[in-house]
């Protein structure tokens, strides 16, 4: 392995946080726990305490770096954390997040020495309840296979990036939603790497109201941010064929039809999990949890895609002039 310069890793850990008082002192810990030399945090003007927190911590922290906005997106934080670092690496990680031991050191193996311009890690969802477990297994991206273990789709949240690859690209796009992944096509044309050790575990929605309200949220703004080809029109298609048999033929037989393509969309999501070990055994109650979260992420999307049309266009929230650096 790789060692780090002068006992620390030259990375700055860039994360942006809103409203994360249970979770940033255990996230700092660990992440400080992993020698960064610079970790910079971008509060967009919480309110639950967490930034009266972080000025304290910055007594613990000699590297810790905080940024204050009063708005921002989490693309815009991790601009603004970008922008302050003073190394020729940046890492990104969420709030509420929880870097695995071993993580950053696996995310600078991945890149040291090398011309590569970013690599990803591998991300795991925290199931607390039966809805994160469903929403895990009908929503959330399968785990594949890959040189040293497995591998989800990309994630920001658990990346390295050259800066300068970074300032290429222009930063991220001033989007609730979607922005990572815009940012992340953009890395496509530089060269890209995995690190199956670089692994965190993601916090998703671990109730009903709190999946409806992601899912709408994300709906919204994706459309917003014109990605609507990534969810919405195959989500659109899907319906308008099962409306068009409906349509079509005598309801005793299209409704049966309708009801066993559901069964066999939310067998297909199950099914892609087998190379997890903790989502490939079956619980009672799996097959029609999961399909629940479908209807309702199905449901919430077209309430999101209204809400895109129906409501005033959003401009983007500008943050660059008024950032305050705690000292």
């Amino acid at each position: 392995m790789t060692e780090p310069e002068n006992g620390r890793f030259p990375v700055t850990v860039v994360i942006p946080v809103r409203n994360e008082i249970s979770s940033i002192g255990p996230l700092l810990t660990e992440v400080f726990s992993q020698r960064p030399a610079a970790v910079v945090v971008v509060d967009a003007g919480s309110t639950d305490g967490t930034r009266q927190a972080l000025r304290t911590m910055q007594e613990a922290y000699a590297e810790l770096r905080v940024i204050e906005v009063d708005k921002a997106y989490p693309g815009e934080g991790r601009n603004l954390g970008s922008a302050a670092a003073e190394t020729p690496w940046v890492v990104y990680i969420d709030g509420g997040t929880h870097p695995h031991a071993g993580w950053l050191a696996a995310l600078w193996e991945a890149v040291a020495g090398t011309e590569h311009a970013v690599a990803y890690g591998y991300y795991v969802s925290e199931i607390k309840s039966l809805v994160a477990r469903w929403f895990t297994l009908a929503v959330l991206p399968p785990a594949r296979a890959v040189p040293g273990g497995l591998m989800r789709n990309h994630f920001i949240a658990c990346s390295i990036v050259r800066k300068a690859a970074w300032e290429t690209i222009g930063g991220f796009p001033a989007t609730r939603a979607a922005e990572d992944r815009i940012f992340m096509l953009k890395l496509v044309t530089m060269s890209v790497v995995e690190a199956p050790d670089a692994v965190i575990t993601w916090i998703g929605p671990q109730s009903w109201g709190s999946l409806w309200r992601r899912q709408v949220m994300l709906a919204e703004h994706s459309a917003r941010a014109g990605r609507e080809r990534d969810w919405h029109w195959p989500t659109l298609r899907y319906w308008l064929l099962g409306a068009m048999v409906l349509l079509l033929l005598p309801v005793w037989v299209s409704m049966p039809m309708v009801v066993a393509g559901w069964l066999l969309r939310t067998e297909r999501r199950l099914q892609r999990h087998r190379l997890e070990a903790d989502l490939r055994e079956r619980h009672r109650g799996d097959r029609l949890g999961a399909g629940a979260v479908l209807l309702v992420t199905d449901l919430a999307m077209y309430v999101g895609w209204a809400r895109r049309w129906l409501c005033r266009d959003l401009a983007p929230i500008a943050v660059a002039p008024s950032p305050r650096t705690v000292p």
